[in-house]
């Protein structure tokens, strides 16, 4: 499993490249990064459910540290 996720997660960083024009490719890209994109959380569901991680709740707690952060660093920063 980890090999199939590693490589989708690098096929989209490439995907990046041919999206910011860095990186030619054959084909349709923004249709093949929405597929990798979309391919990606599937792997991150499955590997949270093998692991028997709440992702929801990882999910949740993470974007809550993130917010808090966010705004300290705003109020931190103010001119």
């Amino acid at each position: 499993m980890a090999i199939g996720y590693t490589n989708d997660v690098g096929y989209v960083g490439r995907l990046l490249l041919v999206h910011d024009g860095t990186w030619p490719i054959d084909g349709d890209a923004t249709a093949e990064l929405k597929h990798k994109l979309a391919e990606s959380l599937w792997w991150t569901f499955v590997l949270a459910d093998k692991l028997d991680i709440d992702i929801d709740q990882a999910f949740t707690g993470t974007m809550t540290t993130i917010r808090t952060n966010l705004e300290a660093t705003s109020e931190r920063t103010k001119p």
